[in-house]
């Protein structure tokens, strides 16, 4: 299994790391970051071993080896267990150790964890929206909507941060999209549902004005020219 992200770690002599980035992930991840370690050529021998020394944040220790061939080691799940990871790098020429590195920190962020309890919550996500939505229509009128599109789902597609980008896909194939916050004990309330349910009325709303105009510029009213 390959990492998806790259830490370049530059080792100098004097002991000091200086990295690129010191964001290794997030808790519970395994094989997803990699190490690469680019060192002073007088540290650089076939004979020499290459060992990482870990500390997580419960005072674990742990200890790997990096693979000498591209100078590179892959965080496995054992070292993700905690927000924080402080590691020094310790050469080995046989049973001497050559040299031993400053500690350089690196910082895991806690990943949403998607419980059974979570998932319900957000159950009936869709029929909510559809409800609020039908209140909305019902405060124009009672008049036919059926020609012009409706909801096929309410899914999510995305991730940023805290933040959770939801899609609406309606009968016509056109999108929508709304981001909701998340939160250890986020709970959808009903007034993120109203939000939802007003994005797409206005979506609605725009493309029955989009009709309109087209009927009354010869077109029908489905939107075919």
């Amino acid at each position: 299994m390959s990492a998806i992200r790259k830490i370049n770690m530059k080792v100098f002599s004097d002991g000091s790391v200086v990295s690129d980035t010191s964001a290794a992930g997030y808790i519970g991840e395994n094989l997803a970051t990699e190490l690469l370690f680019d060192l002073p050529e007088k540290l650089r021998r076939a004979n020499f071993v290459y060992i990482l020394n870990f500390e997580d944040g419960n005072g674990n220790f742990n200890t790997g080896t990096v693979n000498r061939s591209n100078m590179s080691f892959v965080i496995p799940r054992e070292l993700t267990d905690t927000n924080i990871l402080r590691a020094e790098l310790v050469i080995m020429d046989s049973s001497e150790m050559i040299f031993k590195s400053n500690v350089f920190i690196l910082n895991l962020h806690s990943a949403v964890e998607i419980t059974e309890e979570a998932q319900n919550r957000y159950e009936g996500l869709l029929e909510d929206t559809l409800e609020k939505f039908q209140e909305l229509t019902d405060q124009i009128g009672t008049a036919d909507i059926s020609q012009f599109r409706g909801i096929v789902s309410v899914e999510k597609t995305g991730t940023s941060g805290n933040i959770s980008v939801y899609t609406i896909t309606y009968t016509d194939n056109t999108t929508s999209t709304f981001s909701v916050e998340n939160g250890s004990s986020y709970i959808l309330t009903q007034g993120d549902k109203a939000d939802i349910a007003e994005i797409v009325f206005n979506d609605y709303i725009s493309g029955v004005n989009e009709r309109l105009e087209n009927f009354l510029n010869g077109g029908d009213v489905n939107g075919s020219s």
